[in-house]
């Protein structure tokens, strides 16, 4: 087995994505940020059946959902 390290960030997506996920009840509840500069990690999340895009400002410990992936028919 490889160890392979981790970077404080990937902890921070976790946690962000588990806080976004526990924290919408329907789609209309998801709340979209703007704070783009400072954040330096950027992960998707299923929140609601939505694909979102989530920032990581890990100088400032906050993680906030910036965009919702819009969907087509056809999409997987």
């Amino acid at each position: 087995m490889i160890a392979v390290p981790l970077r404080k960030t990937s902890y921070a997506a976790l946690v962000a994505s588990i806080a976004l996920l526990a924290s919408c009840s329907a789609a209309q509840d998801i709340e979209v940020g703007s704070d783009w500069k400072g954040s330096e990690t950027f992960v998707t999340a299923r929140v609601s059946g939505r694909t979102v895009v989530v920032g990581i400002d890990p100088a400032a410990r906050h993680a906030q959902t910036l965009a919702v992936v819009p969907r087509a028919d056809g999409d997987d």
